[in-house]
Formats: C-alpha cells, sequence, structure tokens
C-alpha cells in the first residue's frame, strides 16, 4: 500500500466527518464519534507525510486520487 492510499483515505474520513461533528454540535451533542474519525484522519495524513518528504500541492492530491480509484477500478 502506497503513502497514496494514506492520503486519500485521510481526506475522505476527515471530509465524511466535519459535516457530524457540526451536526453534533448544533443537536447540542458529544461528537465522539466523529472526533475519534478525526483522530484516524489525522493519524493517516501524519503516516503520508512520514512516508513522503515532498510538499504537499492540488496537483499531487488529485494524482493521488486518480491512482486510489483506478487502482481500485482494476
Amino acid at each position: 500500500m502506497g503513502p497514496e492510499y494514506y492520503l486519500v483515505g485521510s481526506l475522505v474520513l476527515a471530509a465524511f466527518s466535519i459535516p457530524a461533528i457540526l451536526s453534533a454540535w448544533i443537536d447540542r451533542r458529544s461528537p465522539w464519534r466523529a472526533l475519534v474519525v478525526i483522530l484516524i484522519a489525522a493519524w493517516l495524513f501524519f503516516r503520508y507525510t512520514r512516508l513522503t518528504d515532498n510538499s504537499l500541492s492540488l496537483a499531487e492530491i488529485t494524482a493521488a486520487f486518480a491512482k486510489v480509484i483506478g487502482d481500485i477500478l482494476r
């Protein structure tokens, strides 16, 4: 599993958990599950940064998504 999987996984998890956190705060509930998912996403992103030494750009993010989706569809 390449570092692209860590990047894509962290971005997807963060994208799904942020609305859950906002919804929980609006409903005055504690967002424990969503916070755990954000921590997992942060760990995956930290793992990605440790595996790669280059800076992160928008082109790299889209290339990582294309590579991961291409690997899944193959």
